[in-house]
């Protein structure tokens, strides 16, 4: 389905209310993460880390489509704030591992705890009834997205 797709006035409101629900989220974790002193690729990477230790710039370039001087220049950003640190072999410099500090580490861990609070309070003020009906909702996209991505793969 693409934006020239007409959809009926109901899922074109669901379209559009989804679309301002995406941008509210973004905006307020955009926030926490400025209060923090990161842009929201400093974050990128600094999950993947936390999730992947011993990446490579490489890996990260290809999880942000991004070139890998640009890795390299966001990567050097969080080598001076102190929260990455390249270990590099002496046997072979192209091996270049990438990990958190402990400072690195405390600071996602922290932006992740504050991002599950602010979602729990959100969730809370549901009925069981809607958070039963949300769960459902979202399996069904989650389920109906790997279609359309099964089925663009194989076009």
């Amino acid at each position: 389905m693409t934006d020239t797709h007409e959809l009926d006035p109901r899922r074109q409101e669901l379209k559009e209310t989804w679309k301002d629900l995406t941008n509210e989220i973004a905006n307020y974790r955009g926030k926490k993460i400025r209060e923090a002193g990161l842009s929201f690729h400093n974050l990128i990477i600094m999950n993947h880390l936390f999730i992947n230790p011993n990446a490579n710039q490489s890996d990260l370039a290809d999880l942000m489509s991004v070139s890998k001087p640009t890795v390299s220049s966001i990567v050097d950003t969080l080598v001076r704030k102190g929260l990455v640190v390249r270990n590099v072999p002496d046997s072979d410099r192209r091996k270049t591992t990438l990990n958190l500090t402990a400072a690195g580490v405390d600071l996602v861990k922290s932006i992740r705890d504050e991002a599950v609070s602010s979602f729990s309070k959100i969730l809370e003020r549901l009925s069981d009834v809607e958070v039963e009906n949300l769960n459902s909702i979202m399996r069904k996209i989650k389920t109906y997205l790997q279609e359309v991505k099964n089925e663009e793969e194989v076009k």
